[in-house]
């Protein structure tokens, strides 16, 4: 377990933290290699760069793990890219995206279109007709998940092709 009362009390013993021109450098130190076990180097640097708001630095880039992570957490779950890609093609009404989606509940589909929403990713327009009418389309912040998501299709091609030529 990542938070036991162990571990999490000897989270300052483990890291060294430099500050440089604005940024914060951490790096594990020698008490560091008896928790390795627990987890992963870059996710326990991510972690502390997270708790701390800190930028990380790691293998000579940068990225606001904060930000990142924010992003990540928008468009995170089962089904909120499903809803994002399907949005992509165009506006849709609520039970059309019920429909394209097998398996959702109207409940879960009310939820996470909430919460993109929320997050900026779509804009919900409602009629006043009987009975009322829903759409849902991205919006320009939705849209700018086009060029990502299309790296993630590239990138997930290029993970199953190398799957097939490791396995036996």
């Amino acid at each position: 377990m990542l938070w036991d009362s162990d571990f999490h009390s000897s989270l300052p013993s483990l890291i060294v933290a430099t500050e440089e021109a604005g940024s914060v450098t951490i790096r594990p130190n020698a008490n560091f290699c008896r928790h390795q076990s627990l987890v992963k180097r870059s996710d326990l640097l991510g972690l502390l760069a997270l708790l701390c708001g800190m930028k990380l630095i790691m293998a000579g880039s940068s990225f606001e793990v904060s930000g990142t992570l924010r992003s990540l957490e928008a468009i995170s779950g089962k089904w909120k890219v499903r809803i994002i890609v399907h949005l992509l093609a165009g506006t849709k009404r609520f039970n059309e995206l019920n429909r394209l989606l097998p398996g959702i509940s109207r409940g879960t589909l009310t939820f996470e279109l909430r919460q993109l929403q929320k997050d900026g990713v779509i804009d919900r327009t409602q009629y006043s007709t009987i009975p009322p009418t829903v759409e849902y389309k991205l919006t320009a912040s939705g849209e700018e998940l086009r060029p990502i998501l299309a790296a993630l299709d590239k990138w997930s091609k290029l993970l199953l092709a190398l799957k097939e030529k490791n396995s036996p």
